[in-house]
């Protein structure tokens, strides 16, 4: 293995100059690149040497221990050991391995697996130091499972599901079986003759008499429930992933072994899960009380022969209490050694656990237990036990009958009263095997030698990128422009490394979730950074960028090394791009909003200007002066886009002076601004105002004569006039003149002129009537017209009404102080 290592070269010449001698020293670093590196994103390895005094061994699994507590002090590798990654020699062929005890211990068991172990022996290499990687290692969902005669140590978990049970090898784990409590059945037989066995008669009568060697059938007994339980003692089942083993926790071998105390307490003793240590009980043998009270088959009877006293008659008995003789409590066992941890620490060669699933490396099943229960033992081997058991019994019948039942004709014998019977029979077959679960036993595999070299480090990647600008700005605000250029500085732990590429990426969230404006991908520099220093500009090349929005972005760079290790991404920059200026507000045309009165024919408008982008001002404007609020009517004025003295945000501009055409008195126009940034953009426009240039008073309207249009008679004489006033300024009236005439066009005989008098009616209102003070109304029948005017408080005169009428006809008279006694009128 060829490796370009950090080194120190130290020259020391010596040269002559002038008579004296110059020491120099130079001093150069590389980069530690070596070559064959499984990959740049770890930073540390180290060689294994693994043994192998035999032949080829194929897919051989070793075991190498590393202190990791070590290495995760040091920061050197994760905490869980996630990074840890395994090659064969050839250091590209990734191999499978399995972290046995767990993370972080100062003797983390490392099972790895390699394909071809050559005779010999082989080096291997372990990888670490890679911060963001995942675990490989391979999958482990089981728990080892061991005892403890006290509670389960921390990190171990009590398994419930074993108290009041016992282990039974098995191919799988986890189904139960056996039985608490066993009995077995209700044995009979039929029993054997009387005892005692005769009795003689001596009756003359004659009768029916039991024979002195009769029989009963179906003695029966019930065999009472006891427990199944061999020699127990109750211990605490603990489980745990990672099989770092506390001291005192008990196992199983075939010897016990270095570190390791033999545990006698369960010589000869079944281990039964319980949530404390130390209870016992069980027995190898046992027995059962048997409970009688059934009622036996009857004696029958014979015809008696000639004799002398009284005999049984026909008659049954019932069975008595008792019971059985021994049986085997053992079920199928194999004696195996337990032993407890002397100092807490790794499993060991040889050890065998309880598991509830295969491990993936590193252990073979002990098939040796299969269908058995471990029994605890100096030495391993023994074996005993049965799956079954019967017990022997004996059935005693009750005494009886009580008194004579018969008589007999000279009989020779019968049997006689109160006598028993008894019989021996087997029971029927009962399961020795207490209530259990089948649990997978495994032996931890031997291994061949390993050692760990010293540890390399390989490339270091790039530091994440730092000091990200934006146009030579860091997180700049209101940018206008669609291109924007990036940089960053490169910096590498490797002082001689320079930054070889970049990729970037532009988004709408910071968490680069959103949308996605740019991603540069992996792109190469030219030319490339030197370390410490600024990238040179990276222009933007993605989709295009809206106005008013925040973009985030980030950066990481690769160095120039073979195998281009890569930095993190950087911390996430922003750049705000130009806002829009929004519409401008609260305007103002002579001072004042919507004002309804402009004496000057070029009045000065004003605004505020916003921006969402507090720092800018406005730089620009434009308004519309039009003579219709849809600006579809007359353009009076259109000041296209002019300049004006910087306004600050959120502040009103200076008044800008109406350069359009002539404005004509009385008449409202319509008008809207907008505003430009100082970044050129260009604002919405502002919602329509508008202004009243000062004017007459409008032509007075709706002439009424006597609160009539026109009429065809007078309702009232005098008549009286009146009419609407309207100012376009809102001014009151000030004063009135009526004209009366004879003639349509005012040139005949003038009937009344009001002159100038004075009113005061407010705008928009209908006037006060006004009492007719010309030539008298005579029921002329003769039409007369008349019209009006008004003048304004500003005294401006209105232009005459248009003309109106009425006849002097009366259409009804009052006549006063004529006397009508008597008077017809037809």
């Amino acid at each position: 293995m060829k490796l370009s290592k950090k080194t120190i070269i130290i020259g020391i010449s010596t040269l002559a100059v002038a008579g004296a001698s110059l020491a120099y020293y130079l001093i150069s670093k590389d980069n530690a690149d070596v070559l064959g590196w499984m990959n740049s994103s770890w930073l540390y390895r180290k060689a294994i040497t693994v043994e192998n005094s035999g032949s080829d061994l194929i897919n051989e699994e070793v075991l190498i221990t590393v202190d990791t507590a070590a290495l995760v002090s040091a920061g050197k590798i994760q905490n869980d050991c996630d990074d840890l990654r395994f090659t064969d020699s050839d250091e590209s062929t990734a191999l499978v391995y399995w972290v046995e005890g767990g993370c972080n211990t100062s003797a983390t068991q490392v099972w790895v697996k390699i394909p071809t172990l050559t005779a010999g022996g082989k080096t291997i290499y372990m990888y670490y130091g890679n911060p963001s990687a995942t675990n490989l290692e391979e999958a482990w969902t089981g728990e080892f499972m061991l005892l403890n005669s006290t509670s389960c140590p921390t990190g171990w978990t009590r398994k419930t599901e074993y108290d009041g049970k016992y282990v039974y090898g098995a191919a799988t784990y986890g189904t139960s079986g056996g039985d608490a409590t066993h009995n077995n059945g209700t044995p009979s037989c039929t029993t054997g003759g009387p005892s005692p066995a005769n009795q003689y008669t001596d009756s003359d009568s004659g009768g029916a008499t039991a024979s002195p060697t009769h029989t009963h059938t179906g003695a029966m007994v019930s065999v009472d429930n006891i427990t199944n339980a061999p020699p127990y003692l109750d211990m605490v089942y603990c489980v745990n992933p990672d099989l770092n083993i506390d001291s005192g926790m008990v196992t199983l071998f075939t010897s016990t072994p270095s570190g390791w105390t033999r545990f006698s307490a369960l010589d000869s003793r079944f281990a039964r899960g319980a949530s404390s240590y130390g209870g016992t009980g069980g027995a190898t043998t046992h027995t059962h009380t048997t409970t009688g009270g059934y009622t036996t088959g009857a004696s029958g009877t014979r015809t008696d022969s000639p004799g002398g006293g009284v005999g049984a008659g026909n008659h049954t008995h019932t069975t008595a209490n008792g019971s059985t003789g021994a049986g085997n409590s053992l079920p199928p066992y194999l004696d195996m050694v337990y032993a407890a941890k002397d100092t807490a620490g790794s499993a060991t060669s040889g050890l065998i656990s309880m598991t509830t699933d295969t491990p993936p490396m590193g252990w073979s099943r002990y098939t040796v237990l299969d269908g058995l229960f471990p029994r605890g033992a100096a030495t391993q081997g023994g074996t005993g036990g049965a799956t079954t058991h019967t017990h022997s019994v004996t059935i005693v019948t009750n005494s009886g009958p009580s008194g004579p039942v018969s008589t007999g004709s000279r009989a020779i014998s019968a049997a006689p009263i109160n006598h028993t019977h008894s019989c021996s029979t087997t029971t029927a077959s009962a399961s020795n095997v207490p209530a259990y679960i089948e649990t997978l036993f495994y032996q931890r595999k031997d291994t061949q030698v390993t050692s760990l070299g010293t540890e390399e480090v390989g490339n270091v990647a790039p530091n994440a990128p730092t000091s990200l600008q934006t146009n030579g700005q860091i997180n700049p605000v209101s940018m206008n422009d669609p291109l924007p250029e990036f940089s960053a500085i490169f910096s590498d732990p490797d002082a001689l490394d320079t930054g070889n590429y970049y990729q970037i990426q532009v988004n709408t969230a910071s968490n680069f979730a959103g949308t996605s404006m740019w991603d540069s991908t992996k792109t190469a520099f030219s030319p490339v950074i030197t370390n410490g220093a600024r990238s040179s500009n990276i222009e933007y090349a993605g989709s295009t960028l809206q106005q008013a929005t925040i973009y985030y972005w980030r950066i990481k760079f690769w160095d120039n090394k073979p195998d281009a290790n890569e930095s993190d991404w950087s911390a996430t920059a922003q750049f705000t791009t130009n806002a829009l200026p929004t519409q401008p507000t609260i305007l103002y045309c002579q001072g004042a909003e919507n004002p309804t009165k402009v004496t000057s024919a070029t009045p000065t408008f004003s605004a505020i200007f916003n921006d969402p982008d507090t720092a800018d001002t406005g730089n620009s404007y434009h308004i519309q002066v039009n003579t219709t609020s849809d600006f579809t009517g007359t353009s009076m004025w259109d000041s296209t886009k002019t300049t004006i003295s910087a306004i600050t945000n959120g502040t009103r501009s200076g008044n800008i002076t109406y350069a359009g055409s002539t404005l004509n008195e009385g008449e409202t126009y319509y008008w809207k601004i907008r505003f430009w940034d100082n970044n050129d953009a260009e604002g919405a426009w502002s919602s329509t105002n508008q202004f009243i240039m000062q004017g007459i008073p409008d032509t007075p309207s709706s002439l009424q004569t006597n609160l009539m249009i026109n009429p065809p008679a007078l309702t009232y004489v005098p008549p009286y006039f009146s009419a609407i006033y309207s100012d376009p300024n809102g001014d009151n009236a000030s004063a009135y003149q009526i004209n009366v005439n004879t003639n349509s066009s005012f040139t005949g005989t003038v009937l009344w002129d009001s002159g100038k008098t004075s009113t005061t009616i407010v705008s928009g209102q209908r006037s006060p009537g006004y009492l007719y003070n010309g030539t008298a109304m005579v029921n002329s029948h003769n039409t007369y017209y008349w019209r009006i005017r008004f003048w304004d408080s500003d005294d401006s005169v209105s232009n005459w009404s248009a003309n109106a009428q009425f006849t002097d006809t009366y259409s009804s008279f009052k006549l006063e102080g004529l006397g009508l006694n008597g008077l017809k009128l037809d």
